[in-house]
Order: C-alpha cells, then structure tokens, then sequence
C-alpha cells in the first residue's frame, strides 16, 4: 500500500500510465462493432428511467457497487458505477468525443442528461441550449435559472439520448479527477469546461 492521505484514500503512483489506460478502454468501447447508446436504456414506460436490469445484462463485467437508499436499504444492489463517462456522436467513421464527465452514480447520472427537466441537472444540456439561444441571434443576461432552458429541453436532451458512450470505472477518487481533465484534453471534448463556480 502506498502513501495515504487523512482519510486513508491513496496518492496513485503512476497516474498518467492509468491514464493512458483509460484511454485505451475508452476507444475500444466508442469504436466497437457494438456500441452503447443511453437511449438502449432508457425505459420510457417506467417514468424515464434508466433501465438497470438491462444495463447491467448489458455490461455485466462492470464494477457495479451497492448504492443505498434510505427508504429501501435492500434495493439498489449492484446498480451503480463509479468513473468517468465519454459521449460521443459518430462523423464520419470516428467517433467525435462532446463531453466527459464523472460521477459517483453514473446511471442516475445518464438518467438527469437524457430525462431530467431543471437546468441544473445537465450542465451539458443547459450549455448546448445555451449555444442554440445564441445562434438565434438572443442573449442571455442574467441568472442561470432565468434562461428558458424548457424552449431548448427536449431538442437538447433527445441530442444526448442519441451518443454512444464509455465508461471507464474508477474507485480511486484522485484518478476520477484526473481521468476527467485528461480524457476532455485527450479528446477535445467540444461541451467541456472547467470554470469554477
């Protein structure tokens, strides 16, 4: 065991060889024969749901962990991943890389980027619709939660639903972080930003 910070997690010793890894993981999923889009899982007859039972059918070597839930502490085994998730749209023969992000749920996650209704539960929504507010010619001044991000909801939200994806699981939290900033450098990921708030 290596060096350990004050709640035991520890400093990775070789961080950007992971990180080359990640990479490696990464393509092999976007450019397979057999690509995963979010709308394979989305369950739109159970309220917009990710489909858990199919995902994990679907990626069963996964490392899925035990999520609780305080209301239904049984529920909830193996129903979620820790990591950094790719999307990406196919032009042409590649796979053009919009976003990574990370998360400690990304299958709720996918659930707030395909299905959610507020601005603040897909930052990558609220920036393309955004971006299309600005192609009509409008500008927006003001607070976040003034924009009419419902005007461009759906359009942006069926977008997401529509690219394929990667995961790559991480349980060590510096190499999320890491993992995060590489893979959006590593792929100039067009929807990424790293603006503190």
């Amino acid at each position: 065991m290596g060096v350990m910070n004050f709640r035991d997690e520890e400093y990775p010793d070789n961080i950007l060889k992971d990180m080359r890894e990640y990479v490696e993981l990464t393509d092999r999923q976007l450019i397979s024969d057999k690509p995963h889009f979010i709308k394979e899982f989305i369950d739109f007859e159970n309220g917009n749901k990710i489909n858990r039972k199919k995902f994990e059918l679907s990626f069963g070597g996964f490392n899925t962990y035990h999520r609780s839930n305080n209301k239904k502490p049984e529920i909830g085994a193996n129903n979620e991943i820790k990591g950094v998730y790719v999307l990406a749209e196919l032009v042409g023969d590649s796979p053009t890389i919009l976003n990574v992000g990370i998360s400690q749920t990304i299958l709720r996650r996918f659930y707030q980027h395909t299905c959610g209704k507020k601005h603040n539960q897909s930052t990558f929504g609220f920036y393309m619709a955004l971006h299309k507010h600005k192609e009509q010619g409008k500008i927006h001044i003001g607070k976040r939660e003034a924009f009419p991000y419902d005007d461009y909801r759906d359009d942006c939200l069926n977008t997401i639903r529509n690219l394929r994806f990667a995961i790559v699981p991480i349980e060590n939290n510096f190499e999320l972080y890491m993992a995060e900033i590489y893979l959006a450098c590593h792929y100039k990921a067009h929807w990424n930003t790293f603006e503190t708030h």
